[in-house]
């Protein structure tokens, strides 16, 4: 027997009448669910704690309230309030990324504002870093400190691996291999594991800096304080102020030593797809902004590579 044909019910919750906050939430619980790395789900909380705040304050408490409009102004907003253009471009793509979720998971019938939604990514201006003539400063200054063999080890590392704060504060010794001159990342960015090498003048201060310890194991912590416990971030942050000031080196932070090792890296020799695959980089993209020359890096690279200077050293 013919039936008459029926069509879906639209619901209210079809229709985008979703509560904002409560959403965020679900997404949230849904991008731990897959597996996502503690770091990647902080940058989600972090971004979008931004947006319900900014939401709440124009009014808004469901997605069929929110126009394209409203996310052009939050982005205006952001912008004026002094945040970098990596940093809106990031609360965007957080934005985007939980309203294409949403749209998504309620299977919701009008059209998702995020789709026409476009945000402006100037390329980023390049990495600050700190040059390898300052980073001899800082070894000299190191010899000043309570723990010179610690500090010039350190100071090593940082310059000849490239590694992140989190990766070279969370190494234990077990991971680190002075036979092969190699460190296992065992947790990187993403959780992505990762082998990186060091040269003979890292061994022979990082030799020197262990010869200092006793009753070492291999579960314990690489980076000991000078009261035999595991330095902690606080205490590796101070020691570096510390040498900044003796030295007279301005205060690039960590950070910068990762753009000095890509940019040494690339002078010695080493493609782009390397240099990228020792920073744990999952782009290419991502690695451009650590090997982009400044003004003051044509200046540094051109009097250490001077044809004239050089020509009685061969």
């Amino acid at each position: 027997m013919a039936k008459i044909k029926t069509h879906d019910t639209v619901t209210p919750e079809r229709t985008g009448v979703i509560n904002i906050n409560k959403s965020v939430e679900e997404f949230i619980h849904s991008r731990i669910a897959e597996g996502r790395s503690a770091q990647t789900v902080r940058y989600y909380i972090q971004r979008l704690r931004l947006f319900t705040n900014w939401i709440a304050a124009h009014g808004i408490a469901t997605w069929d309230q929110i126009t394209l409009p409203h996310l052009r102004e939050y982005l205006i907003d952001l912008d004026a309030d002094g945040r970098t253009q990596g940093g809106v471009h990031a609360n965007y793509r957080a934005v985007r990324a939980l309203m294409r979720w949403v749209w998504d998971e309620y299977d919701l019938t009008t059209r998702c504002p995020a789709d026409k939604w476009r945000c402006k990514n100037r390329p980023p201006a390049p990495i600050p870093g700190i040059t390898i003539e300052e980073v001899d400063k800082l070894m000299t200054a190191a010899q000043l400190t309570n723990y010179p063999e610690r500090d010039k080890a350190f100071l090593a590392v940082l310059v000849d691996t490239g590694l992140r704060r989190a990766e070279i504060m969370n190494l234990t010794m077990r991971d680190v291999n002075l036979t092969d001159m190699s460190i296992r990342v065992e947790h990187g960015k993403g959780d992505k594991p990762r082998t990186v090498y060091f040269g003979r003048d890292t061994k022979r201060l990082l030799r020197k800096y262990l010869n200092q310890l006793e009753d070492v194991s291999q579960n314990d912590p690489f980076w000991i304080s000078r009261y035999g416990e595991a330095l902690t971030d606080h205490g590796a942050r101070s020691m570096l102020r510390r040498l900044y000031k003796i030295s007279g080196v301005p205060d690039y932070g960590f950070h910068a030593f990762r753009r000095c090792f890509a940019l040494e890296r690339k002078r010695n020799g080493d493609d782009a797809l390397t240099v990228s695959r020792a920073l744990g980089h999952s782009s290419l993209e991502v690695t451009k902004r650590y090997l982009a020359f400044t003004a003051d890096d044509d200046r540094t690279f051109a009097l250490r590579a001077s044809p004239m200077d050089n020509r009685n050293r061969k």
